[in-house]
């Protein structure tokens, strides 16, 4: 058995859903016929503004995420 969670560096690139999705197929397809517990991409909650190395972080900015993130897991549960 093996568990694979997918994070969210992927949350807010370039990437399309289809790209990600296509990716995330192709991380699995050598694991057929193994047992798997696939946890999908998350994010927690958070109400302040962060300082990353990307700079601040805001409300603004985690709203694009999660609507990026929500596309995404979409994607993780498309596959085939």
């Amino acid at each position: 058995m093996l568990t694979i969670l997918v994070g969210i560096n992927d949350v807010g690139d370039e990437r399309s859903t289809e790209e990600f999705a296509a990716t995330y197929a192709c991380l699995l397809a050598p694991l057929a016929g193994t047992s798997l517990i696939l946890v999908e991409p998350f994010s927690l909650p958070v109400s302040a503004v962060i300082e990353t190395h990307r700079g601040l972080i805001g409300d603004a900015d985690r709203e694009q995420w999660r609507a990026d993130l929500d596309l995404k897991i979409g994607g993780a549960h498309a596959r085939p």
